[in-house]
């Protein structure tokens, strides 16, 4: 079939690992038989793994993508497909779900850190990473790097690539900039009860205030 559609030869066959013998082995070992050159470029995938055993039907081990988007969201499957390396097996389960779904909460409080300007060549990190047979744990580990230095718009930058986002740094807001000013007065006169009452004020408007040494800001709650 190959053969029929793509020619004597082609760039790129693809299919799990479990693939690899006796099938793939022996379409390339008859191809060559023939004189033809089949697949320059073999790829295996991981398979994808339920407490490390395979995911099959047959063994009702099953969870559908539908089933899974719903309870765990779009963002935090992306982020759990980023922590393995596509050429090997990816464990399936509640708890790896749970990290991968932190990760994400981890990103999506990347304001609280102060915005930092980063170094030249930051980006080629992460270039880097994926040209390294698209080793996206490597990425994942640049783009919490970046997370954790305030790198905002590299950080942005690089969720996309991969279908995320940071939250929209909406405006603030007239009300609770001035709430934010009068804490920052209850906090000088060591008010600690008014300051937390004003913090939850904040809260209210769907934001949260970090201080820092030389005063506060309003960041996405």
């Amino acid at each position: 079939m190959a053969s029929k559609f793509l020619g004597p030869f082609f760039e790129i066959h693809r299919g799990g690992l479990d693939l690899v013998v006796p099938h793939h082995e022996n379409a390339r070992a008859q191809s060559q038989a023939a004189g033809r050159e089949f697949a320059r470029l073999w790829m295996h995938n991981g398979m994808l793994e339920f407490v490390g055993e395979k995911m099959s039907k047959s063994v009702g081990n099953v969870a559908s993508l539908h089933d899974v988007l719903e309870r765990w969201e779009r963002e935090t499957v992306l982020v759990y497909f980023l922590t393995g390396h596509w050429s090997k097996p990816i464990d399936f389960s509640d708890d790896v779900m749970q990290q991968a779904r932190t990760q994400w909460l981890a990103f999506q409080g990347a304001f609280r850190v102060p915005k930092a300007e980063p170094p030249p060549g930051e980006w080629g990190r992460l270039v880097e990473a994926l040209e390294d047979d698209f080793n996206t744990p490597h990425a994942l580990a640049v783009l919490h790097e970046w997370r954790t230095h305030g790198y905002w718009y590299l950080l942005d930058q690089g969720l996309a690539v991969f279908g995320l986002s940071l939250p929209p740094m909406a405006g603030t807001g007239v009300e609770a900039e001035r709430l934010r000013r009068e804490r920052d007065e209850a906090r000088t006169r060591k008010d600690w009860r008014r300051a937390d009452e004003l913090r939850e004020a904040i809260r209210g408007h769907g934001l949260d205030v970090i201080d820092e040494p030389d005063g506060s800001r309003l960041v996405p709650k």
